[in-house]
């Protein structure tokens, strides 16, 4: 026998409000945000490195939450560059969610 299941709720609703409570405060201060991903070893953390060398010269501001499964290797790095950095040590899962970013943001 074939059954339907009705989803009335997304089951990332609670994580896109959290994200949507961030957007909402960066967008009242006048933040940009960027969400760069991409697979281990494609150079994220150099490219975060030339940028803060970079718009460090025109004083410009930039915090980096650093989401890793094992190390703070990348904070380190970015924090040598010369910009604030919050790591989050993600142990299996690898990404962020929005409760995991708001928690490095208020650590910013």
């Amino acid at each position: 026998m074939k059954s339907t299941v009705e989803v009335f709720e997304s089951i990332l609703s609670k994580n896109d409000k959290a994200a949507a409570k961030i957007r909402a405060d960066f967008n009242a201060r006048g933040l940009l945000a960027i969400n760069l991903m991409s697979s281990p070893g494609a150079g994220k953390t150099t490219l975060l490195e030339r940028t803060i060398k970079e718009l460090g010269k025109k004083s410009v501001k930039i915090g980096v939450v650093e989401g890793d499964l094992e190390t703070n290797k990348d904070a380190d790095r970015i924090t040598q560059a010369g910009a604030k950095a919050h790591q989050i040590t993600t142990g299996q899962s690898c990404h962020l969610d929005a409760d995991m970013v708001k928690v490095g943001l208020d650590n910013l």
